[in-house]
C-alpha cells in the first residue's frame, strides 16, 4: 500500500532516530480518530428518506421510488449520511487544558465594563 511504504520512507530518511511514525495506514487511522465514533445512516439519492427506524429495512425510498443501493450490488449505498456523535468529542475537547481555556473565552474574556476582550488578551 502506497501510505505504508510512504510512512516507512519517511521513518527511514526524514525524521530523527528518535521520533515515531505510525508504519501503517492503520496504525495512522487510529492515532486520527481517536474514539471519535460516527454513525453512518443510509441516505436516499435524493434526499428524501433516511432509512433509519420504519424505513431501515427498506430497499426503495418510499417518496421518490429509487433504489437505496447502487446498481448491481445489495451492500453499497448510493449516499450515506454520517452523524457525528458530539459527547465524545465534547469529552475529547475539555481534556485539553488549553482547550478549555478556548472554549470559556466568553467567561473570561468579559471585562469590568461588560465588553468581551479577544481570546489572546484573556488568556494572557
Amino acid at each position: 500500500m502506497f501510505m505504508d511504504e510512504l510512512f516507512s520512507l519517511l521513518q527511514k530518511e526524514l525524521l530523527p532516530k528518535n521520533d515515531k511514525l505510525p508504519t501503517t495506514s492503520y496504525e495512522a487511522h487510529k492515532i486520527i480518530s481517536l474514539g471519535l465514533t460516527y454513525n453512518s445512516i443510509h441516505d436516499c439519492h435524493n434526499g428524501c428518506v433516511l432509512f433509519q427506524y420504519t424505513h431501515k429495512d427498506a430497499d426503495v425510498c418510499s417518496k421518490c421510488q429509487i433504489n437505496k443501493f447502487m446498481d448491481g450490488s445489495f451492500t453499497i449505498s448510493q449516499k450515506m449520511f454520517r452523524h457525528f456523535l458530539l459527547i465524545p468529542k465534547l469529552i475529547r475537547m475539555y481534556k485539553c487544558k488549553s482547550m478549555v481555556e478556548r472554549l470559556a473565552w466568553h467567561s473570561i474574556g468579559t471585562s469590568s465594563n461588560g465588553l468581551i476582550q479577544s481570546v489572546a488578551d484573556s488568556i494572557a
